[in-house]
């Protein structure tokens, strides 16, 4: 269930990896997904416990690029609709629209899981003391030769994108709170 460390890992391929796993516990699930004498909170309950905690292992130390995210979202969107199953109608069983699964779904989407997850990290790291070793690789700046094109986001930097979109300063002194930043990670999930 670990996460694959390799000169060649990036983003995508770790999270297809994570992807194959998901699906294979979702599969081992199918049964109790569409079983129609559960109720459908608790179909659910099952995805969010069992399921999702699967795909979302080391997401902390993800990069969302949009790529990734709609990657993230048409596969919850996928597991949804499997337990939702079809909208009844004259005609038979219609495939539910994208937005009437959110309306029915209504709790935090992955994306905003994943988003919160990264900042209760980047809080926990804040409050490390400085001879940890992550820490340490944390507040240092990465000593590589420069590639060609656009340099690659940085989870640092994707992580302070996301506080500055929901306009949260001073998110170092903030993070020593537990509290404090407890609550900054709710706006998200």
């Amino acid at each position: 269930m670990g996460t694959r460390i390799s000169s060649k890992c990036d983003e995508e391929t770790e999270l297809d990896m994570r992807l194959s796993k998901a699906n294979k516990c979702a599969g081992m699930m199918n049964h109790l997904l569409r079983a129609k004498d559960l109720a459908i909170s608790t179909r659910m309950r099952i995805y969010q416990t069992i399921i999702r905690p699967t795909i979302l292992y080391g997401a902390e130390t993800w990069i969302l690029n949009r790529k990734v995210q709609e990657k993230l979202l048409r596969w919850e969107r996928k597991i949804i609709r499997r337990i939702l199953g079809g909208k009844k109608t004259e005609e038979g069983y219609v495939r539910r629209t994208n937005n009437e699964i959110y309306e029915i779904y209504k709790a935090p989407t992955i994306d905003q899981v994943v988003k919160a997850r990264r900042l209760q990290w980047l809080g926990h790291i804040e409050r490390m003391p400085e001879e940890r070793i992550v820490k340490r690789i944390e507040s240092k700046a990465p000593e590589y030769k420069k590639r060609r094109g656009r340099p690659r986001k940085r989870w640092k930097q994707s992580v302070l994108e996301n506080l500055k979109e929901k306009k949260i300063e001073d998110w170092r002194n903030k993070a020593l709170n537990r509290k404090t930043w407890r609550n900054i990670t709710k706006l998200w999930a």
